[in-house]
């Protein structure tokens, strides 16, 4: 129940925002997910694991043994997805306008590689990636096009998937790993869609907060609560949390602080450290 209702609410709300076109046509929806000797619905964006529960293939994987017991299933070396779709009139128009499509993944977990009418057009290994293929006139049908996305398992990923994939305290527990990771599922988990572009277009846009630092060098002294005096030249090279504590009872003025960072370049020896500028 509960991969179902992540399942409804990704289809929902896991749409990024598109790169940005003259014209788009969205393949999400239902696609046929196929198997060794299982051909089933799958929805995009989604998972497999989802996809066979609904097909009651294998029961609800959060119950009991579930998930292990249908671990031959969803773990299969191939599993295929694919779907047909024709050109929607805009982009078709914008394509014979001369302007290039772009095909887009914004999600695909786990290791596939992608065929557009049986030309190969690259390889997905990154669950984090946006995926973006031209897509030359020659490769468009005008009537029937055909998407295929093979997830291998032997396409090494790298440990590119989210962390948390299976085997923590809220997830069932699994065997299958790839490069010591545990592994969960597999899909197209954001949407896939076609976009037109003319001479340029915004791919995506990330606010980005720049520190320039001080105006120039500040000398800073601080004292960690191992009473040692430590000075930093470049106040700038180091990241210092302080935290106040109790005066000393030499001088009330000063605070000791903790010093939570890797040795700056500019820091001093622990030698030279009580000697004054």
């Amino acid at each position: 129940m509960l991969l179902h209702l992540l399942a409804l609410s990704a289809r929902d709300s896991l749409r990024a925002d598109p790169i940005v076109g003259s014209a788009q046509q969205y393949l999400d929806g239902k696609w046929t997910a196929s198997g060794g000797k299982f051909t089933i619905p799958a929805n995009v964006p989604g998972d497999l694991i989802t996809d066979l529960h609904e097909a009651g293939i294998i029961g609800d994987p959060l119950f009991e043994m579930n998930f292990l017991n249908g671990t031959a299933t969803w773990n299969l070396p191939r599993w295929t997805y694919s779907t047909s779709f024709t050109l929607d009139h805009d982009v078709a128009a914008r394509r014979g306008a001369g302007e290039t499509a772009l095909l887009v993944f914004d999600g695909v977990k786990m290791g596939a590689e992608i065929y557009l009418n049986g030309a190969h057009l690259g390889t997905a290994t990154d669950q984090f990636l946006r995926y973006t293929f031209p897509v030359a006139a020659s490769a468009l049908s005008a009537t029937t096009n055909n998407l295929t996305v093979v997830f291998d398992s032997s396409i090494d990923c790298g440990g590119r998937w989210m962390a948390s994939t299976g085997g923590w305290d809220w997830a069932p527990y699994t065997y299958t790993k790839q490069g010591g990771a545990n592994t969960f599922t597999k899909g197209l988990w954001k949407s896939v869609y076609l976009t037109t572009v003319d001479a340029a277009a915004i791919t995506s846009v990330a606010a980005h907060t720049f520190y320039k630092g001080a105006t120039r060098p500040h000398r800073l002294r601080v004292w960690d609560v191992s009473y040692k005096q430590v000075r930093i030249l470049e106040s700038r090279a180091a990241s210092i949390r302080t935290r106040a504590l109790r005066s000393s009872t030499r001088s009330r003025s000063r605070n000791r602080a903790r010093i939570r960072s890797t040795p700056p370049p500019h820091c001093c020896s622990p030698r030279t450290a009580s000697r004054r500028p």
